[in-house]
């Protein structure tokens, strides 16, 4: 009996510091999503009838982690909307980059006839072919640039979309704990009520 226990005790002493150390879990409050940090919350949250009882200090730490998730939503749109004005800078510039040389295109085929280069008379075909290819690659240009600033819009017009799905959940949320406090006041309020009768 005795040699039982001395082995059983054995068996604890060697196997709770393994056990121990395969059930540690990482804290969602520090590393998880804010969805994951919304679950974990009301998975911790004390129950009182209907209600979830939440801990301050968790609430106040998953306000501030919303909070710095927002200014960091509200960081990449400012960043966002910098480079599309940036964008749409280029995009001016570039039009007139190709408004000016189509100006130069016109003045150019007035003249076509009177072209001389290096004492070298150029044909009308050799001309013409120079003068679009000058503006096939403005064209070009002003295509990329074009479409890196949709490519932007679109960038922020998801951001500005997930911005608002953040504001309305947090909205809702800051609604239904008014709810619940007020709910819990006029209970309060009652039970005082009931004691004085």
């Amino acid at each position: 009996m005795k040699e039982l226990k001395l082995v059983t005790l054995l068996l604890i002493i060697i196997w709770a510091p393994l056990y121990a150390q395969t059930t540690e879990e990482t804290d969602p409050m520090t590393t998880g999503t804010i969805q994951e940090q919304f679950d974990y919350v009301i998975k911790k949250s004390s129950s009182y009838e209907e209600f979830k009882v939440v801990k301050l200090s968790s609430l106040n730490q998953l306000k501030s982690h919303a909070s710095d998730s927002i200014l960091q939503l509200r960081s990449a749109l400012q960043t966002s909307q910098s480079e599309i004005r940036a964008g749409i800078q280029k995009y001016d510039s570039l039009s007139a980059v190709v408004s000016d040389v189509k100006g130069q295109f016109q003045a150019a085929v007035n003249s076509k006839n009177a072209l001389s280069f290096l004492g070298m008379e150029l044909g009308k075909t050799v001309y013409n072919s120079i003068m679009w290819g000058l503006v096939l690659v403005l064209l070009a240009i002003t295509t990329i640039v074009f479409l890196m600033f949709k490519r932007g819009h679109h960038v922020t017009r998801e951001t500005k979309a997930r911005l608002a799905e953040v504001e309305e959940e947090f909205e809702a949320h800051r609604k239904t704990a008014l709810r619940r406090e007020q709910k819990l006041a006029r209970e309060l309020m009652d039970e005082r009520m009931k004691g004085k009768i």
